[in-house]
């Protein structure tokens, strides 16, 4: 992937699936001052959309639930997209790396810091969508992530979930990890070994797509992926079927497994902090 004037290519790599505590991951990334100048330089724009995503609304309906006057921070906030669809009664701040993507979110009244701030907090809720994938170490950052929270308050996780059908089957294949940028992803065991290392419990754990889709999307999507399958297998059904439909039975000329990114492969994870 070239951004600006560099070349931003993926590393041959496989997925470890951590015996310990069940965090998925590459076994080769990019170096960490590549992923730095990735995130200053790349287009923010190509995650823009107008509204919501499906798992930035359910983590707007849990915000919203907070009282007037909370404090809220969405680190890797992007243009503020989020927390500008919360009510003005809010404390909003955010942490962002991409200097286009901090000045539109600060125009919407969001308080840029950098990470590691300790003039504002703590705070009720923290929040880390679409970011828990690009973290080359991810405890860490939540162990620090949850001193920065009040007694009781909330940090919530949305991000790819490792455990759905279509990742285990083939991680490496799968289509989150084909981006360049995602290093790791989620599981349910993971979230029950992070309780074990920080002062937190798991209070919810809700799977949705990321992208709003229609039926005939995810049909057309899903053909591609079966007839993949099938062609890899050499199996009957290819034979006999897939080999004469003019779009499938192209089917063997792909050298990778069609992106299906239209099912519930995303999961939204709510920690709370454990009182003493």
């Amino acid at each position: 992937m070239v951004v600006g004037n560099h070349d931003y290519t993926q590393p041959a790599y496989s997925i470890i699936d951590c015996p310990e505590c069940g965090l998925l991951y590459k076994d080769a990334v990019l170096a960490d001052d590549a992923l730095d100048a990735y995130y200053a330089d790349v287009d923010f724009r190509k995650w823009e959309i107008t509204g919501l995503f499906p798992t930035e609304r359910i983590v707007a309906a849990q915000l919203r639930s907070l009282p007037p006057g909370a404090s809220i921070l969405d680190v890797g906030c992007s243009s503020g997209r989020l927390l500008s669809a919360l009510p003005s009664h809010y404390n909003l701040f955010g942490v962002e790396p991409n200097a286009a993507a901090a000045g539109m979110a600060t125009s919407k009244g969001i308080t840029i810091i950098a990470r590691d701030d300790a003039l504002h907090g703590p705070f009720d809720a923290i929040v880390m969508m679409d970011v828990f994938e690009h973290l080359t170490e991810p405890t860490s950052v939540i162990q620090s992530l949850t001193k920065r929270l009040k007694p009781g308050g909330k940090l919530i996780i949305t991000t790819g979930d490792g455990g759905t059908p279509l990742c285990r089957e083939s991680p490496a294949e799968f289509w989150y990890f084909r981006n360049v940028e995602h290093v790791c992803m989620i599981s349910r065991r993971y979230a029950g070994w992070l309780t074990t290392q920080c002062p937190i419990r798991l209070v919810s754990w809700v799977s949705t797509s990321h992208y709003d889709s229609t039926l005939i999307s995810r049909l057309a999507k899903g053909l591609r992926v079966v007839a993949w399958r099938h062609h890899r297998r050499q199996s009957l059904w290819w034979k006999y079927f897939f080999n004469y439909l003019p779009m499938l039975g192209r089917a063997r000329h792909w050298t990778n497994c069609p992106a299906y990114d239209l099912g519930k492969d995303h999961v939204v994870a709510t920690f709370q902090i454990v009182p003493d």
